[in-house]
Formats: C-alpha cells, structure tokens, sequence
C-alpha cells in the first residue's frame, strides 16, 4: 500500500524530530553531563542517536510498539549504551500475574537455528547487564503486543494492494480477462486441451503476446468462437474504489491534509499556510503523543543512572543548533558545556582528569563555586 508506506515513514521522520537538545539540570556534575553526552552522541558504536529515534518511531507507528535495548556499566549505576531493536523480533514471556519475566529477541522466528537473546525486562534494581524497555500502544484485548493506531483500516490498506495487483496483473496478462474462447468440439484428451490453451496463452497473453490473432482450421464447423468480455464503466468503477480506499487510510491514521505526505488532492492549492496548519495539527494529535512515550523512555534510562539531565525530542520542523540549555542560565553563557558538547566523551574525560570544578569553569570563563576546588581524578569514577 504506497499510501500506508508513505504515512508511515513520514510519520516515524516527524517522531524522531529534527536534532535532539540536551537539557543540562546541574551543570556542577561533570560527570554526569559527560555520561548525558555520550549517550547522546555515541549510543553505540553502530548506531547514532537519529537512527535510533527513527528506528524507535517507525517501530510505534508501524506496529504500535518498541524495543530499546540498554546495557548497564559494571558497578550497574550507569546506562553506558542503548540501541533500538527490531520489535517485529520482540517475544515477550510474561509471569503469573502479567508482568513481563524476560524478552527475547530473534532476527527469524521462523528459523529455528536463529539465535534468541534472551533480555532481562528494564530494572535499575536487578543485576543483569543486558535490559530492554518495552513499550506498547494499549488496547482491549491486545495488551502484551499493542495494535498500530491505524489499525481499524487495515482492510483498505489490503485493498490498495490488492487493487494494484489487479492493475499488474491486468498488464502482464495481456487480453486474457477481456475474451473468452469457445470451441465446437471437446478434444480427445486432457492432454490436447492443456497443449492447446498453454499454446494460446504463450501466443497471445502477457506484455509481448501478439495482438493479431492468427487461427486455422480445415473446416469452418471447427473454427474456435472468440467472444470479447466487456464490463461498462469499469475504469469509473475503479477510480471511485480508489479514491474511498486513500481517504479510508488517511482517516485511519488520522491525517488532516495528505498534501503532508506528497499526496495531491484535486481542488487543494497547497498554500504554505494551509501546509503549516495541517502540520501542527498532525504533530499535536499524532506525533507528539509518540514522542512523548519515547521521551519518557530515554528520561527513565537517565533518572536509573542518577542522572538528572534530559536528551530532548524536538520537532522535524524547528532548526536546532545543538545548544546545551541550562536550567537558570542561557544556553550561550555556559562555555564549558559548549567545550564539552564538541568532544568524545573519551577525550572529555582525559582532558578533565588533572583539572579542578573550578579550572575548569575558569577555561569557560565562569565564576568559581564554593566547592569546586576538587581536582577530577578525586571524584569518584564511573564507568562508561
């Protein structure tokens, strides 16, 4: 269905938002504006951010769930790396009372050689190494694997396809659906039959069959009878099912212009005001109830790691510039966060071993704190 394909992945881009913001809450922790950073710039050593909130977007909009799979640091206080994971490979065992006791994960579930790696339900209080948050669109009914939002109009998105497949169909087939072939007699065998109409078919169906057909017979009394096969107001009839199965699936995902989606309505100009309008609307309803569920998944993963930072989500339409906004103070002011947002956390760190709170404050040329005399290779250390 190219209409339900183009929503979809429109759909997951406007979810994953245009570049994210880290929001820096206590800007005296240096360490943990680093462990924000890295998570934000180098998630995992396949994957960067966008490609992972896109995955995470595509997923809850094509199947009304997600999978972020995330792995703790030794001392289990950090979150060092997360990464998206397929949902479509997501099993879910569940306890007695309903809670999820593992997820396990599998690129084929049809082959039973595939690896399953098994994952151990999100959980700062457990001790596993290897966690996954699972995240699912309630519905009645389907609680453990969710339903997409557009599900009730999956049987127009079944007859779009379907309705192409005709077309292409029509085209390869040749005449074949438009006349019928009667002869006077009934050969001798099955056999004759078979070689007859495969004869017929190889000759005149198909992109290259001939269109002149050419038959001989030595007496008239056996000459076959080609009759055309004529339905009125065909294309007409085609043209309305086509137009109620595209409005049928853009109702079911809820969008209020399709020109959003490069989908041209006759009779629509496109106005850049109309364009907008339709845009907010669709991100206020649709989209930014998605990106709600997945901010609280990445909040979730910080505050487990005591963190009190916050990688923001932003919307596909606001130019960011990658500015550290800190709580109380403007974003242009803090130099050091500036410093420390250009650099791999790897060399932060170096950079920072044999510097004070307050050295390195000075560097951004800010004010010294009271407690900021303590060199960094004194403050506990974290893992990444």
């Amino acid at each position: 269905s190219p209409t339900n394909q183009a929503i979809i992945n429109r759909t997951g881009l406007m979810i994953a938002g245009g570049d994210t913001e880290l929001k820096v809450k206590d800007p005296k922790n240096v360490m943990n504006l680093i462990h924000a950073l890295g998570l934000q710039k180098y998630p995992n050593p396949k994957q960067n951010i966008e490609q992972i909130l896109f995955n995470l977007g595509f997923d809850a909009k094509l199947h009304g769930r997600y999978a972020i799979a995330c792995t703790w640091n030794e001392a289990h206080d950090k979150v060092v790396q997360i990464k998206s994971l397929d949902v479509q490979g997501v099993r879910v065992d569940l306890n007695d009372d309903g809670s999820i006791k593992v997820i396990k994960y599998s690129t084929d579930w049809s082959d039973n050689k595939a690896t399953v790696t098994p994952y151990a339900p999100f959980d700062k209080y457990t001790n596993e190494t290897s966690q996954v948050i699972y995240v699912q669109l309630m519905r009645s009914g389907h609680e453990v694997y969710g339903l997409p939002d557009y599900y009730a109009s999956l049987n127009w998105i079944t007859l779009e396809k379907e309705i192409g497949e005709h077309y292409l169909s029509s085209a390869q087939d040749g005449f074949s659906p438009k006349v019928s072939v009667t002869f006077p007699g009934k050969p001798e065998s099955e056999d004759i039959e078979d070689e007859i109409m495969n004869s017929l078919n190889k000759k005149y169906t198909g992109p290259r069959g001939k269109k002149i057909i050419g038959v001989f017979s030595p007496r008239p009394e056996l000459m076959p009878k080609f009759d055309a096969i004529s339905v009125e107001n065909i294309d007409k009839q085609y043209q309305v099912i086509d137009e109620q199965t595209q409005n049928k699936i853009l109702t079911g995902h809820g969008v209020v212009s399709p020109m959003l989606f490069g989908i041209k309505t006759p009779g629509q100009l496109g106005g850049s005001d109309e364009l907008q309008t339709a845009f907010n609307i669709y991100q206020r309803t649709v989209v930014a109830p998605y990106q709600n569920m997945i901010q609280r998944s990445l909040d979730e993963i910080l505050q487990s790691s005591g963190n009190s930072n916050r990688i923001l989500l932003t919307e596909l339409d606001i130019i960011n510039d990658k500015v550290i906004e800190v709580e109380g103070e403007t974003a242009s002011g803090n130099k050091v966060a500036e410093a420390l947002n250009s650099m791999s956390p790897l060399v932060a760190t170096k950079v920072l071993e044999n510097l004070t709170i307050n050295e390195i404050r000075a560097l951004g040329g800010l004010d010294k704190v009271a407690d900021g005399d303590t060199v960094k290779s004194q403050i506990v250390k974290t893992t990444f």
